[in-house]
């Protein structure tokens, strides 16, 4: 089975891609929370 082969590395990829915009996210709705606690 090839396909298997490739679909790994890519759920790698995928899974590391959706932590990291996961953590941009947070980072970005905390920094509009805080901007809006000051105002």
């Amino acid at each position: 089975m090839r396909v298997v082969a490739l679909i790994e590395p890519l759920e790698g990829l995928a899974v590391r891609v959706a932590a990291e915009t996961q953590d941009f996210w947070r980072d970005e709705l905390w920094r509009g929370v805080r901007q809006r606690v000051r105002s």
